[in-house]
């Protein structure tokens, strides 16, 4: 039937389709681009298993006798203009962040991520590291700075913040253009996408 996808037995997405979407290049892997890993099916990849988790806590599909299809909300909502903000306040509010880490601390970036759209409206226009952000987060938020490095410091919190923020948020959202190697305290800039789809009063 259309509208329909019958899932594999432990309930992934059959193959076939998760390389097709991720085949569009909306979002890229860095250890599939690499050849670390290969994607062959569904959780070989974070953005594909956060695509499939937002659309089903956003109440756009639904999954029965391990089949997913749409419902009658996603079909009013795509040509309403509100689906963006559906899937947005989905992720601010309703998927963990810390499903895709090992991190003991589940809120830091997303509790307060709503101050990080703040600081990337306020200073996004200029190209900086991304630790900038985050001393200012965990100035905001110093009850948060629960993680430590084997050394003592406080390298752990900020490393975690900056991946959940910019990596596994805002640069999905196409809000943010990297500068050197994301994973290592690189330098962020908003892009025009951020400023149409985000309006925050400074």
């Amino acid at each position: 039937m259309h509208g329909e996808v019958k899932l594999t037995k432990v309930g992934n997405l059959p193959p076939s389709l998760a390389k097709d979407l991720y085949a569009q290049g909306f979002i890229l892997d860095d250890a599939i681009e690499h050849g670390i890993t290969t994607l062959s099916k569904e959780t070989d990849c974070n953005a594909i298993v956060l695509m499939r988790s937002l659309c089903e806590l956003s109440g756009l599909v639904k999954n029965r006798s391990n089949t997913l299809s749409l419902t009658k909300k996603s079909l009013s909502l795509i040509e309403s203009g509100e689906l963006f903000p559906l899937i947005f306040k989905s992720m601010c509010t309703k998927f963990s962040w810390a499903f895709f880490d090992g991190y003991e601390n589940e809120q830091i970036g997303q509790a307060g991520c709503s101050y990080s759209l703040y600081l990337l409206a306020k200073y996004g226009n200029v190209e900086c590291e991304t630790t900038f952000y985050s001393e200012k987060y965990f100035a905001a938020f110093p009850d948060l700075m629960t993680e430590q490095s084997p050394n003592g410091s406080s390298d752990s919190s900020h490393h975690c913040y900056e991946i959940r923020t910019f990596v596994r948020f805002l640069e999905y959202f196409g809000f943010i253009s990297f500068t050197g190697n994301r994973f290592n305290h690189p330098k962020i800039k908003k892009t025009p996408l951020f400023t149409e789809c985000v309006s925050i009063n400074l």
